[in-house]
């Protein structure tokens, strides 16, 4: 059932004739959420974004703490370049949004939010993909095999002369494959042969004729890899 909600929402999504394009005012984006919440739109929007560890060095965002242009794809309406960015540790969608002359920093729920384009990337809503997924995950492929990647910052709470306040820890990333029913890690080369242990032949193979190792490879190397697994009889 969550392939073919995903496989959906990627025909909708390159197929942008099929959304009714919502992207000039704010107005259409809070008509859009009465439409399908009520005239009660806190689910949606209204309840403000406030950092949770202001002063501390560095950032909980995504890639970069300014606002970037996003693509929100809502219930089958696409809303273009909403000033966005992404609170990884608190699991936020924040937006930037702007009514009778005020700005504000205003939350998007995920009960509302399918996916959206960020930074060049599609990221798709978590349960739109597994029932145990949550927040959002950068979609690499989908097919019989569906390959995303996870993004997490921390909050350190080391408090001294260089850090006052604490500080944020470094940009994580995880690769995951879903497969059948179940959410694998693949973020190394002994956690996809365990995640496929009848590829694992394969998967040496595969690296050996590209000449690298599995860590150095890029987005278009990894779906290759995938796609190699998945035309393997053994899958």
């Amino acid at each position: 059932m969550q392939k073919a909600l995903l496989c959906f929402l990627l025909l909708v999504i390159s197929m942008g004739a099929y959304c009714q394009r919502n992207s000039s005012t704010i107005d259409s984006l809070l008509a859009i959420t009465q439409r399908y919440y009520g005239a009660n739109d806190k689910l949606f929007y209204g309840r403000l974004y406030r950092i949770s560890e202001r002063g501390a060095d560095g950032h909980p965002f995504l890639f970069s703490q300014s606002f970037q242009p996003a693509t929100l794809f809502i219930k089958g309406n696409t809303f273009d370049s909403i000033p966005s960015r992404i609170d990884l540790e608190n699991k936020l969608f924040i937006a930037k949004l702007e009514q009778n002359d005020r700005k504000r920093d205003v939350l998007i729920s995920d009960e509302a939010l399918d996916s959206f384009l960020f930074a060049d990337r599609l990221f798709v809503n978590g349960k739109l993909l597994h029932p145990n997924l949550r927040f959002y995950y950068q979609s690499l492929y989908s097919s019989d095999l569906i390959l995303i990647r996870s993004f997490e910052k921390d909050f350190i709470a080391i408090y001294n002369a260089a850090h006052p306040k604490g500080k944020y820890g470094q940009l994580k990333e995880q690769l995951l494959l879903i497969k059948e029913d179940k959410v694998l890690d693949i973020s190394s080369k002994q956690k996809i042969k365990k995640a496929l242990p009848e590829q694992s032949a394969n998967i040496k193979t595969w690296l050996k004729a590209e000449n690298t190792r599995y860590k150095k490879l890029n987005d278009d190397q990894l779906i290759r890899l995938i796609k190699e697994c998945e035309n393997y009889e053994g899958v």
